[in-house]
């Protein structure tokens, strides 16, 4: 609950995660955080990237309503394999790289956002599209699905992204916790 009364009692859902290097061998331990972090600052990264053992519980950090699911992709599986599989064309290769998706959007202080939770092996079977879920509740499980499989991507990670008007804003305000090289705890409530 991270807006209990007592410190003790506040837990960020993502904060013990670690920030996901990217590249085989995580030689770049900024990959995983949002901004021009990729390929030497060549590539846009949307949101932020946390490493976690496949299957590991993932749970929403605000209250909201499920905006969407998407499911079918298998961890491991390249876009070669989904292709093989599926008969789907070139076309689909940006909704294969997110893999097994929870999107929730959430009303905070005025603003309209969408949370969006990327390659999971598994979503909750209790979810489906327009379920109110609170903070902290168990949406899905962390996985290696989409382009999670790519070395590198640097192996099974949750990937974390906020969108307000329909753009990719920093997530790290809306997990309680900035990332410069350690986590710094911020206002566990987001007012």
């Amino acid at each position: 609950n991270p807006c209990a009364d007592e410190e003790s009692d506040r837990r960020d859902p993502l904060r013990e995660m670690k920030i996901q290097a990217s590249g085989a061998g995580g030689w770049n331990i900024k990959g995983g955080t949002f901004g021009w972090t990729r390929n030497g600052g060549a590539t846009e990264h949307r949101g932020m990237d946390f490493a976690c053992p496949i299957g590991t519980p993932v749970f929403a950090t605000h209250s909201g309503t499920v905006s969407n699911i998407r499911t079918g992709f298998s961890n491991d599986e390249t876009w070669e394999q989904y292709k093989d599989r599926t008969g789907v064309g070139d076309n689909f290769r940006r909704i294969f790289n997110c893999g097994n998706i929870v999107d929730i959007t959430c009303r905070i202080n005025g603003g309209t956002y969408t949370m969006k939770y990327w390659h999971l092996t598994s979503v909750e079977a209790t979810l489906w599209i327009g379920k109110v879920v609170e903070a902290g509740d168990i949406i899905g499980y962390s996985g290696k699905s989409g382009n999670a499989t790519s070395a590198d991507c640097g192996g099974p990670h949750l990937h974390y992204q906020v969108n307000y008007n329909g753009k990719p804003i920093d997530p790290s305000p809306f997990i309680y916790s900035v990332f410069n090289d350690e986590w710094i705890l911020t206002n566990p409530c987001n007012q």
